[in-house]
């Protein structure tokens, strides 16, 4: 599904921006509270070089609002766009949120994915926490890349 949402600094960022000439890399994080998420923002900005290698843009989808987010981007040094969806209806739309699970956010728990969306807004590769051991190693994600190209 299109997106537009705010970034780290407040600014708009649409998917559609990027339809014709740009891979996008959606990830879903729970939050600044979470450490598996935590390592996942710093796995991807540790891979974030072989990702603009490719031209694929990373954005990465919050629940937090966009002062958390900010000091999120400063906190874990991120190189890539931290977009805010406070109402998570972004997340449930990509099957990321379990509405039932009320221990933090009153919308319920986002649950972590990743999204490999291709240029002409293909769905290429996904993953979600219940494949975890893919959210820490993106090997699959770089696989799924280079099929494309």
């Amino acid at each position: 599904p299109v997106f537009s949402l705010p970034d780290d600094a407040g600014n708009i960022v649409s998917l559609s921006e990027f339809n014709g000439n740009r891979d996008v890399l959606v990830f879903f994080i729970r939050g600044d509270f979470c450490p598996f998420c935590q390592i996942m923002l710093r796995t991807f900005q540790k891979e974030r070089n072989r990702f603009v290698q490719k031209n694929v843009v990373m954005l990465s989808v919050s629940p937090g609002p966009v002062d958390i987010n900010k000091e999120m981007v400063k906190k874990f040094g991120l190189d890539y766009k931290l977009l805010c969806d406070s109402t998570q209806q972004i997340m449930a739309s990509y099957g990321c949120h379990d509405a039932t699970d009320k221990r933090v956010y009153k919308e319920g728990m986002p649950i972590p994915g990743t999204f490999l969306i291709d240029k002409n807004g293909v769905l290429r590769y996904y993953s979600r926490a219940d494949k975890a051991e893919e959210a820490f190693n993106p090997s699959a994600i770089f696989t799924a890349i280079e099929s494309l190209n």
